[in-house]
């Protein structure tokens, strides 16, 4: 409750490097994450805010595909 997040790390097993990571956050927050490809079974996910936020606030689930 009222945590601003502005980056996610997500770990993997055994993913494929280079492969294409989508995070779609579910809350009161209006921006979205861009996400960096696999590298050593690990992503990184910057906040890209839709108007002045400085992270998304009221995150209460995250659906992320690798594809």
């Amino acid at each position: 409750t009222n945590t601003s997040i502005n980056a996610i790390t997500l770990s993997f097993a055994s993913t494929a490097d280079g492969r294409t990571v989508d995070a779609v956050p579910s809350g009161t927050g209006a921006g979205t994450f861009t996400c960096t490809a696999v590298a050593s079974n690990a992503s990184s996910c910057t906040y890209v805010p839709a108007a002045s936020e400085t992270g998304y606030t009221g995150l209460n689930a995250l659906a992320v595909t690798v594809s």
